[in-house]
């Protein structure tokens, strides 16, 4: 969809922005790894999103342009975007093509998401080179949020792809199986993160599927926390240990 496509180019040429650079350096995260996933900025209350293959009389209740300017816009004021000072998270498929969006609020910790016909798409948040990269290596690691994937990807590991919960659904699962015999699962250290390695082990049944876990470092629920807490050249041996 060109109008996702848009935004998505249009955030990620302000990801240098002050506000976001130091909402990810507080988190150890460089510009390198959020460029690698297209990572994006939108630091204004004023959003345009044109789709210029768009339709005047087209299906409103159909329509995923109709649908998504009503999803991210004020009622009935559509020149105020949903959100200000915000990051945005590209979802894509295993083509990279741009299938949805997550948007996470700077000022709150507050995720939205966007969807593209989210029935047939096996949404994720991944490096661009992740499919190649996995397809290569024959493994991939598997994270829950957008953050602990780029954790990943600051510790040197482009074959990561952010399931954005922690569970995989069945077309997460039904297209990571053609890539992959191989998993490592990075999920987070709490009851949820658990259940989601469990029902993956068995949803994904012969495969091998491995956890990456950090026992010496329980304080630390998430990857992100580990990487704040260890830096990145540690959270790179402990990954490598895990290989």
């Amino acid at each position: 969809m060109s109008f996702l496509d848009d935004l998505v180019n249009d955030a990620a040429a302000a990801i240098e922005s002050e506000d976001s650079i130091t909402y990810f350096q507080n988190r150890g995260i460089g510009v390198s790894s959020l460029k690698k996933c297209r990572v994006g900025y939108i630091d204004s209350p004023y959003v345009r999103v044109n789709d210029s293959s768009h339709s005047s009389d087209c299906d409103e209740a159909k329509c995923e342009f109709c649908k998504f300017r009503k999803w991210f816009y004020f009622k009935p004021d559509y020149e105020k975007c949903r959100f200000n000072n915000s990051i945005i998270f590209p979802l894509t498929d295993f083509k990279n093509r741009v299938t949805g969006i997550t948007i996470r609020s700077i000022k709150e910790k507050k995720f939205e998401s966007y969807v593209l016909d989210r029935d047939n798409n096996a949404i994720l948040f991944k490096p661009d080179s992740a499919v190649r990269k996995t397809w290569d290596l024959k493994q991939i690691w598997i994270t829950e949020g957008p953050v602990d994937g780029l954790s990943l990807v600051e510790a040197s590991v482009d074959n990561v792809m952010s399931i954005m919960t922690n569970n995989m659904s069945r077309n997460q699962i039904r297209w990571l199986r053609r890539l992959s015999e191989d998993y490592i699962l990075a999920l987070d250290h709490d009851e949820a993160g658990r259940l989601g390695f469990d029902n993956a082990k068995e949803r994904l049944g012969d495969l091998n599927v491995k956890k990456f876990s950090w026992n010496n470092h329980l304080d630390c629920k998430d990857l992100n926390d580990l990487l704040r807490k260890v830096g990145v050249s540690q959270l790179r041996y402990m990954v490598s240990q895990c290989l």
